[in-house]
C-alpha cells in the first residue's frame, strides 16, 4: 500500500490499532463522520494540534503521520510490550526477595504505571498487538 497522503498513512494506522473510526473521532474530540472524512481523504485535519492528537491515539510518530518520514513508530512505542515485560519481571522478583517488607514508594509508583499500560494493552486484541510491534 502507497502511502502518499496523509490520508492513507491515517487510514493505515487505523488499521493497524484496534481503533475503529468512532473511537478515533471519540479520543480526538472529533464527530465519527470527520474521523470517517480523514480516513477516506475527503478532508484533511487542518491543524497541528489535531495532526498531533491524532498521532498519540494512533501510537505514531508526528513526522510519519504528516509526511510520511520514516520510521512509522518511535523505538519507544515499539518496546512498549518489552518495557512492561521488563517491569512485570523486575516487580515480580523484587516481591520474591523481599515478601516481609513492604513495598517501596518507588515499587508502587512501578506497579501503577505498569497496570495502566496494561491496562491501555488489555483493549487490543493479539493480533493487533502483532501488528503494533512489527
Amino acid at each position: 500500500m502507497k502511502l502518499t497522503s496523509i490520508n492513507d498513512r491515517i487510514a493505515f494506522a487505523l488499521e493497524k490499532s484496534a481503533l475503529n473510526q468512532a473511537e478515533l473521532g471519540r479520543r480526538t474530540g472529533v464527530s465519527e463522520g470527520t474521523a470517517s472524512r480523514w480516513v477516506t481523504g475527503k478532508s484533511k485535519p487542518k491543524d497541528k494540534e489535531t495532526r498531533k492528537l491524532i498521532a498519540e491515539v494512533l501510537q505514531v510518530r508526528l513526522e510519519w503521520l504528516e509526511f510520511g518520514t520514516d520510521p512509522m513508530r518511535s523505538i519507544k512505542q515499539a518496546n512498549t510490550l518489552e518495557s512492561i515485560k521488563d517491569q512485570l519481571t523486575q516487580i515480580r522478583e523484587n516481591l520474591s526477595h523481599n515478601e516481609a517488607r513492604e513495598p517501596t514508594l518507588d515499587e508502587l509508583k512501578l506497579r501503577s504505571q505498569v497496570r495502566k499500560e496494561l491496562d491501555e494493552l488489555k483493549r487490543l486484541n493479539d493480533q493487533q498487538i502483532e501488528k503494533l510491534i512489527q
